[in-house]
């Protein structure tokens, strides 16, 4: 059962990839970069909200 499952995780996972490269190849080189920042920006989002509740 458990292998089903994790074959189902990964399944969801390549197709958001697949997902996530169909965009970006629709950016411009700018735009881009201005995506970059903005995932950084939400890893950070994610630490300091950890670091506040522990």
């Amino acid at each position: 059962m458990a292998a089903v499952e994790r074959k189902e995780t990964v399944n969801r996972k390549a197709e958001d990839a697949r997902e996530f490269v169909e965009l970006l190849e629709q950016l411009s080189e700018a735009d881009k970069e201005r995506v970059k920042y903005v995932m950084i920006g939400l890893k950070m989002g994610e630490t300091v909200r950890a670091g506040l509740t522990a």
